[in-house]
C-alpha cells in the first residue's frame, strides 16, 4: 500500500513507519488502452458517480457495490456526524474527483478529508475490523509543559468512544467540546465505520487512542491538535484557546 500527501499536516506516520498522508491505494487493475475501458473502472465509475453519489444529499454514510466478480467493486462514503447534507454531498463530490485522479487504474484507496471520507475496495469490507494502516495528522502549534492537559484530552477520548459505541450504536459517532480552563476549549470526536459491530468499533479507537497517548507521553512537545485516521475509524482532539 502506497500513500500520497496531502493536507496541512506536520508529519504522518504509519504502522509500518511509512510516511504518508491522505490517500492510500494498492495494486494496479489491468486495462488495455486499445479499449474504451476496463470492466474495473466502469463498475468503479457507477459506484462513486451514480451509487455513492445519489444518497449523498440525504445520508451521512452509504455503502454500494458494482458489477460482478473478479471485476466487482465495493465502496463507502463517511461523512463527519455533526456534517450538514449539502456539505457532505460537496465533500464527496470532490473526494470522488481525487480519489480516481490521483489514484488511476488502482484496486483500492481511501481519501480522507476533514469532513468526509470516500473508500473503495476490490474486497468487501465495510465490516470488517481493519486498522493495519494508519495517518497521524498533527497540528503544527505545539504546547509546551502541559502535563495537567493530557489526562483531559485521553479521558475525553474514552468517554466519547463508550459513547459512539453504546450511546449512539447505530451513527457509531460522539463528539463534545468542554472547558477545560477558563481560557482554554478541549474539543474531542470519534467515529467508526457504522457497519462495524460495537466491539469492533471499541477495538479501532481504543488503538487510535493509543497513538494519540503516545504522542502525549512527549513532555518537550505536544501538539494543540491531532487526528488518527483509520481504515476503519478515526478521532481527533482540538485545544483552542478562547
Amino acid at each position: 500500500m502506497a500513500i500520497f500527501s496531502h493536507g496541512y499536516v506536520e508529519s504522518l506516520t504509519s504502522r509500518s513507519s511509512r510516511r504518508f498522508s491522505l490517500l492510500s491505494f494498492s495494486d494496479n487493475f489491468r486495462h488495455n488502452p486499445k479499449q474504451e475501458g476496463s470492466k474495473f473502472q466502469s463498475n468503479l465509475n457507477r459506484l462513486l458517480y451514480r451509487s455513492l453519489y445519489n444518497n449523498g444529499g440525504n445520508l451521512i454514510y452509504a455503502k454500494a457495490s458494482e458489477g460482478e466478480d473478479p471485476d466487482k467493486v465495493h465502496g463507502v462514503y463517511l461523512c463527519r456526524g455533526d456534517v450538514a447534507p449539502k456539505d457532505c454531498q460537496n465533500c464527496i463530490d470532490v473526494a470522488s474527483e481525487q480519489i480516481l485522479w490521483v489514484c488511476p487504474l488502482r484496486k483500492q484507496a481511501i481519501i480522507w478529508y476533514d469532513q468526509s471520507l470516500v473508500r473503495y475496495s476490490n474486497v468487501p469490507f465495510v465490516s470488517t475490523l481493519d486498522f493495519s494502516d494508519y495517518l497521524i495528522m498533527r497540528n503544527t502549534q505545539t504546547f509546551h509543559g502541559q502535563n495537567n492537559l493530557r489526562g483531559f484530552r485521553v479521558q475525553c477520548l474514552i468517554n466519547l468512544t463508550t459513547q459512539a459505541t453504546s450511546v449512539y450504536p447505530n451513527l457509531k459517532y460522539a463528539a463534545n467540546s468542554d472547558e477545560i480552563t477558563p481560557f482554554q476549549k478541549l474539543y474531542g470526536m470519534v467515529q467508526c465505520l457504522p457497519d462495524l459491530s460495537a466491539a469492533d468499533c471499541h477495538t479501532c479507537l481504543n488503538s487510535a487512542r493509543s497513538v494519540i497517548a503516545t504522542l502525549l507521553s512527549d513532555d518537550t512537545s505536544v501538539p494543540s491538535g491531532c487526528r488518527v485516521l483509520d481504515l476503519s475509524c478515526n478521532l481527533r482532539y482540538e485545544l483552542f484557546h478562547s
